[in-house]
């Protein structure tokens, strides 16, 4: 039986630091395998490759997520929406069932066969922080520095403002590439929107999404781009986007950047989930 420790710090690229710490989101999780066993009949999300820890992360923020499965060989990461409580753990050699916790944010103990070791402790920052100030008029952050994202990728993030929530999407990692300006919570919290160039109305699809932005809580969104199509979604497993937009014309970019920026009176705290490993 191996119990891991993850301990999830913030890199603090780019991030705003207050006194010696990173101004970001952080925690302790435990949890205790079940080796050679996997859950039957539960899994609704798959990401492969990917580490342990960040298997383990992406059930933390998914609300649907009850326990997952991680197999090494493979680095295959099964997200399960329920427990072995209510479903049958079959063999599987080459993987790991765990078990997960999320009123307390610790993962639950779970009887197993096999000899007892000592814990074996992983620090590692998987996640990235970014504080984002008020500022008129608006400049965007260029964030995610050492990751290709490509042409094709998704970014999960969570955002804790109280409106506008700017991304910027561009060919260059400053502005003047911004091809794609994703605004969320914008117009004092009422309306979100995706426009084809910064601070402009053209191209803009606007949709009404009232009180999307919570300045007290940390709140889930996504962003998938493909080949110049891009869609905006909320929560950590919503199969369907609140806003998309397909490519517009002329060339589509062969890199992309990723910017985010507040405005006015506005601070934002991001909280990017994937890419800092």
């Amino acid at each position: 039986m191996l119990l891991i420790t993850l301990i999830l710090v913030c890199p603090c690229m780019g991030a705003a630091v207050v006194g010696e710490k990173c101004d970001g989101i952080r925690g302790t999780f435990e949890y205790f395998p079940v080796e050679g066993r996997t859950l039957s009949g539960s899994v609704y999300r798959r990401f492969r490759p990917v580490s342990s820890a960040t298997c383990g992360q992406r059930c933390h923020f998914s609300p649907e997520c009850a326990s997952f499965n991680y197999c090494p060989r493979s680095r295959r990461c099964d997200l399960n929406n329920s427990t072995r409580a209510s479903r049958e753990l079959i063999q599987d050699e080459f993987c790991i069932y765990y078990d997960a916790n999320k009123t307390t944010a610790f993962y639950s103990y779970i009887p197993g066969p096999g000899p007892t070791v000592m814990p074996h402790v992983v620090t590692t920052p998987v996640s990235c922080s970014y504080v984002t100030t008020p500022m008129t008029p608006y400049e965007y952050t260029y964030v995610l520095p050492h990751v290709n994202l490509g042409t094709n990728f998704r970014v999960n993030f969570s955002l804790r403002a109280p409106r506008n929530g700017n991304i910027a999407l561009s060919s260059l990692p400053n502005d003047s590439g911004v091809f794609y300006e994703i605004i969320i919570g914008g117009y004092t919290n009422t309306k979100s929107a995706i426009r084809t160039c910064k601070a402009c109305d053209a191209g803009q699809l606007q949709i009404t999404t009232n009180g999307i932005l919570s300045d007290a809580e940390d709140r889930l969104f996504w962003i998938e781009y493909n080949d110049g199509n891009v869609q905006v979604g909320t929560g950590g497993n919503s199969p369907s986007p609140m806003m998309s937009k397909n490519w517009y014309g002329g060339q589509r970019p062969s890199t992309v950047y990723v910017g985010v920026s507040t405005w006015q009176d506005a601070s934002g705290h991001w909280f990017f989930l994937d890419f800092c490993e």
